[in-house]
This record gives structure tokens, sequence and C-alpha cells, in this order.
């Protein structure tokens, strides 16, 4: 009876079709397809192709989110998780490995996260320091020369990264400008098909602080221009369009100013995201911009948050969900003491105004964080 059953077994998975199969692992997590790959010469082959790796990764992207977070320490201590992953569902904390070690006088920064690709810049020792593409999944990383390692005595040296509309086409870029009241503004910025770096001197009097904060969105590069005595007032919003190197102003509306404000991406529109720090007035404000739009219909605001505190801010957007961050302090519930820190993350769904919230606690004192 066995041998019968084994027999049947066998023929089954002989005259399984192929183009099934094909269409299994394209459903199948990234990492299964992975494992896979070892079981025999024909389906590495095929399951590294890269037809095969596209299908499989538009079938599964958004199938699992996970939020990355990255923790920053004094110069005279090491963090022991600087790098850590946060499941959107289970709400698991993973720590992640970076692909090198620093020294003590090394250094590291995440430039962005996009389809999986995490984008780093570090140095083993000193100012020197190298651009790395790294897929924690695969493990497989890619060196690049840092244009802003060679370049010194800057007022703007700022970067992003991100793919285009498919996963065929990444970019790495680069602004830099030597001070503020110059009018020369350098983009450098590299280019996966070419493999190559790409140069492109703009002239323009009214740029002059672009903030570190930026949205990277379909090959367009934005920012906040910030003007006035001490650089702290913003006056519009700065895009930089790669492929045809044009550069563009919007002049950010009065009624959306604050005390705070920063760039997201919500929806395939950049968001502008303002709020105040004084108890009369805790609203956030989320306004679109919309750039096909008339001058007066230009920025739309889309959602006011009120009342909410304003140590929750809201810091990404995934699907309908806003992701805000809070690093309570040791007056708020006297969560925190000397050693220990809790990180609280909170989702607030748009559509159904409701919240939900997650935490993860460090062993070490006096550390930041931000997703």
């Amino acid at each position: 009876m066995s041998i019968n059953n084994t027999h049947q077994t066998s023929s089954t998975k002989k005259d399984f079709p192929e183009d099934v199969l094909m269409e299994i692992f394209v459903k199948t997590e990234p990492k299964t397809v992975a494992r896979c790959r070892c079981l025999s010469k024909r389906w590495y082959r095929q399951l590294s192709s890269y037809q095969f790796v596209k299908r499989n990764f538009f079938a599964t992207k958004g199938r699992h989110f996970s939020i990355l977070l990255t923790f920053g320490f004094p110069p005279w201590e090491i963090g022991r998780d600087w790098l850590t992953s946060i499941h959107g569902e289970s709400q698991a904390t993973t720590p992640i490995r970076l692909p090198f070690n620093t020294s003590d006088f090394g250094w590291w920064s995440v430039i962005g996260c996009d389809n999986g690709l995490v984008c780093l810049r570090y140095s083993l020792h000193g100012l020197p320091s190298e651009i790395m593409l790294w897929n924690p999944l695969t493990r497989r990383t890619r060196i690049l020369k840092d244009p802003g390692s060679v370049r010194s005595l800057h007022a703007v040296c700022i970067y992003n990264f991100g793919y285009t509309s498919g996963i065929d086409q990444y970019y790495v870029v680069h602004a830099y400008k030597r001070s503020f009241r110059d009018r020369r503004l350098e983009f450098t910025y590299y280019d996966s098909r070419m493999n190559d770096w790409i140069e492109h001197i703009i002239e323009d009097k009214v740029i002059q602080k672009l903030g570190p904060n930026s949205v990277w969105l379909n090959g367009v590069v934005f920012w906040i221009n910030w003007v006035g005595e001490d650089y702290i007032h913003p006056l519009c919003v700065v895009c930089y369009e790669l492929k045809s190197g044009q550069l563009n102003r919007y002049t950010i509306s009065k009624i959306a100013k604050k005390k705070f404000q920063y760039l997201s991406a919500f929806n395939d529109k950049v968001c502008y995201i303002s709020y105040d720090s004084t108890c009369q007035d805790d609203k956030i404000g989320i306004w679109k911009l919309d750039m096909n739009a008339s001058r007066k219909k230009m920025w739309q605001n889309i959602l006011s948050i009120n009342p909410i505190s304003i140590g929750f801010n809201p810091n990404i957007f995934i699907g309908d969900q806003i992701i805000m961050l809070m690093e309570h302090r040791s007056n708020l519930m006297r969560i925190n003491d000397r050693h220990n820190t809790e990180i609280c993350l909170k989702s607030l769904n748009i559509k159904k105004i409701r919240g939900k919230s997650y935490s993860t606690e460090l062993g070490w004192k006096r550390s930041r964080s931000s997703p």
C-alpha cells in the first residue's frame, strides 16, 4: 500500500506543469523563493532571472510592511542595536546587523530606503566616506563613491535615494552648495542604469538653504527652502526633476506655515506637514501639493488632527496609516530611567480615525530615533 502511494506521489510531481509551479513561486514570499533556489541548478537559474525577480517583487510588494528605525547615540557611546525593524502587523522588533563594522572613529547614516533596498552613507575611519546600497534580504551590497566626501566647507550637503516607477532604475542624489548666499547649486546623482554619476549645475538666487528633510517621488526630489536672517523661515518647496534637469519652486501658503514643518509623501502626492508646540494650539495640519493646479488651489488641506499630543508627530505614511513617533520623557508615566528609553509608535487610520500603539524599549541611555 505504501509503495503504491509513493508511486502515485512521484507521478503527480512529475506530471505537475512547470508553468503552474512558476506561478506558485511568483506569489511566494521572497525568503522562501531564495531557499528553493538551492534545490536544483535549473531552479536556481529560473528563480534568479531578472524577469522572475521582477514579477515576484510586484506580486508580493504590498503584502507586508516593516518600519525601519535608526537610533542615534552620543559620539562617546556605542549603541548595541542601531538599526531596528518593526513589523507592522505582528509588532515584532528585529535588530538589523549592518554589513560593516565601524571603529570608534567611524560613523554611518541612512540616506533612504525604497523597494527593500537601503542606501547608507558610512565611514570606517574619519571623514572619508562611501555610499553603500544594501539589500538586507539577499545581503548583497554595492559600493559607490561619495561626491560629498571630496567637498569641504559646504553649507548645504544633502542626499536622497529612490526608484522610478518600476524596479529597473534607481538614483542616489547629492545636492551641494558652498554657502547659503551662493547662487551656484550643484546636483550630482548616480544612475543605476548608466552606472555613472551625472553632474548638473543650476544658478538660482532665491534658493538659500535646502533643509535636510526631503521627499523622493517618481524621480523628483522635494525640499523646503529656508530663508531669513537665521534661515528658519520656510519660503517655498523646491522640486528637482532628474530626467529633465528642471528646478521648480512652489510658494508655501501662509495659512499652512507654523513653528515646525517638514515634507512627506502620501498617495503619490507631496504633503507639507506643520504644527506648533504650544498647549493652546495642538492641531497638526497636512497640506497636499498639487503642482498641476492653479496658484490659489495649489495647496489643499487634506487633514487636521485635533486634539493630539505634539509629542506624537506624523513622520511617514503607509497606505491609509499615519505612523507617528514619540520618545517618552522621564516625566511621562515615569517610563524611562537612566539606562532605558521607550520608543512608542502610533498608527492612525485616516479614513477610520482609529489608532493603534506599539513600542520598543532600548537598553541604552539618551537615545534618539527617527523612521
